[in-house]
This record gives C-alpha cells, structure tokens and sequence, in this order.
C-alpha cells in the first residue's frame, strides 16, 4: 500500500475513533488506528497529523449530523457569549472547539477566566 493511501486510512479510522469517543487524544488514536490497519509497527512519517484528523472528524460531523451541526454552533456561540457577558470582570477567552468551529455532537463550550480567587468566580456562577 502506498504511503498516502496509508496515512490516508489511519486518519479515517483515528477520526473515526475520537469522533465515536473511544478516543479522546490525537497521539492515542493515530496509534490504536496505526495497529489495527497495519497489524503491528508503523512508521511515525506515515502518521498522520492532528490537522488531518481533525479534518476528517468534521467529515464525520457533517456526515452524521448534517445541517444541525450548523445551528449546535450558532447556539453553542450565543451561550458562550452569554455566559463571557456575566464573567466579564474575569476577562473571559474562548477557545476550543466552538471557537475554531469545529463542534460535533457531545462537544462543550470551553471558556478560560483569570481570577485569583475561585470563590468569586463560583460566586457570579451561582447568582
């Protein structure tokens, strides 16, 4: 089999496993997908990288999920803003899936917050 068509297989089936969350890291699923399509060793050139995955991830979503994944984002994105709005004095940051676009069913909105106290974030988040 040829290089491409390899890297090709082994990011499908690494796609495949994170999206159906057997997987949850990149490095992990390219080697359990690595073994299963090539039944033992493989080199790391043929690897695919976590670009590619990615990229085939979202094929999956667009698959499966159509035109809702869509409307999940629009929705995820307004929550986000929302909830950056009542953390403001934290200086909220989005980041993650949502921002880059990238949401599939079971994703989260991931927000970063700088205080030096928890409590008076865990304070605004129980108002």
């Amino acid at each position: 089999m040829n290089r491409s068509k390899l890297r090709r297989q082994i990011a499908w089936e690494a796609a495949r496993l994170m999206y159906d969350r057997q997987e949850s890291e990149y490095y992990r699923a390219k080697i359990k997908a690595a073994r299963r399509i090539c039944q033992g060793w493989v080199k790391p050139a043929d690897l695919p990288s976590n670009a590619e995955i990615r990229d085939e991830i979202q094929s999956f979503a667009r698959l499966h999920e159509g035109e809702q994944r869509q409307q999940n984002l629009r929705e995820m994105r307004l929550e986000a803003l929302r909830m950056m709005k009542l953390l403001a004095r934290f200086r909220p940051r989005l980041i993650g899936s949502v921002l880059t676009g990238h949401v599939r069913h079971g994703s989260d909105i991931d927000l970063h917050v700088f205080s030096d106290s928890i409590d008076a974030v865990t304070l605004v988040l129980e108002e």
